[in-house]
């Protein structure tokens, strides 16, 4: 038998004899009896083949040898990681402290994120949010693959049985025209309740197309364009959603975006909607299945899923 054979309940009776000077008053502390707390001390000097306390006698206090001065100290600092151990636990179970790392791409991190961060912060302010943002979602999802990422918004479906995702909202695809588009067509009754003018798909074919790179969504919105016999012809491409609708504004064509990623209250482009509609992108939370979720991550994930219910595409 040796130190390694120990268990804590033997450290802790080391640790109440020294703190209360006798068997009788640690055992009253640990809520044993003194023959216990004997017992204890009487297996750790067979481990360590010495004597710990120098017992005196009568009502005196022991004292410790110096072989149970060396074994002390380690018990005292055993226990002491271990009450720092379980305080670290009960705050990672009540979600308030920890960190979450979020995967993010640009349309969302402008209409989404910063809405679910804030009530993270005013809810658990000793949770830790970092951010990476990447507009391929390939890499995404890579990142989730290897661990580096907690969470992350994508965009479905995900081909990939390793990835849980999270039903976020459905993000419409909507033109953005030069404000003097004359192909655009009013909505009966749009300035009653507020829908969006409507724009022909058919009026994009051959015509200036400003659009983001031709990466995943890029990609999908030209599927779905040639799908209706359209032919897309970019003069512009930018990963800088601003930058497309500023060269909207500017009048060098029109762009087919999804909703989360323009501005809808600028006053010098018209956001319509498209006939036919293209279907709309469906955005996600993603995590790694069989995985088990922190709590703050997955308050994160209420939050965003709370956030995501309140959008309005009107």
């Amino acid at each position: 038998m040796s130190v390694r054979d120990l268990g804590i309940r033997h450290f802790a009776a080391l640790c109440a004899v020294v703190d209360e000077g006798t068997f009788a008053k640690a055992g009253a502390a640990l809520g044993f009896s003194q023959s216990a707390i004997s017992q204890q001390i009487g297996a750790i000097e067979r481990a360590i083949g010495a004597p710990v306390f120098d017992r005196l006698g009568g009502a005196r206090r022991v004292t410790l040898t110096p072989a149970g001065r060396i074994l002390v100290d380690h018990a005292e600092l055993v226990l002491r990681q271990l009450a720092e151990a379980d305080d670290e636990l009960e705050r990672l179970a009540a979600g308030t402290e920890g960190t979450i790392v979020v995967g993010t791409f640009q349309s969302v991190s402008v209409k989404v994120l910063p809405e679910a961060i804030g009530r993270i912060r005013r809810q658990r302010p000793g949770v830790e949010i970092r951010l990476v943002e990447n507009d391929e979602q390939n890499d995404l999802v890579e990142a989730l693959r290897s661990g580096s990422l907690d969470v992350s918004f994508v965009v479905e479906p995900i081909r990939d049985d390793a990835i849980a995702t999270i039903r976020l909202c459905d993000d419409p695809f909507v033109a953005l025209c030069p404000i003097d588009d004359r192909a655009v067509q009013p909505h009966p009754g749009s300035r009653r309740d507020g829908r969006r003018d409507v724009l022909p798909v058919a009026a994009l074919n051959g015509g200036a197309l400003i659009g983001q790179p031709d990466q995943f969504c890029g990609q999908a919105v030209d599927r779905q364009l040639r799908s209706l016999g359209t032919d897309t012809q970019y003069v512009f491409r930018s990963a800088d959603n601003g930058a497309v609708q500023a060269m909207v504004r500017a009048g060098m064509g029109r762009a087919v975006m999804p909703f989360l990623a323009i501005n809808p209250d600028d006053p010098d482009v018209i956001v319509a909607d498209l006939d036919p509609p293209l279907q709309p992108r469906r955005i996600a939370l993603a995590y790694l299945a069989g995985t088990t979720l922190a709590p703050a991550t997955r308050a994160f994930i209420a939050a965003a899923i709370d956030v995501a219910d309140n959008l309005s595409h009107a």
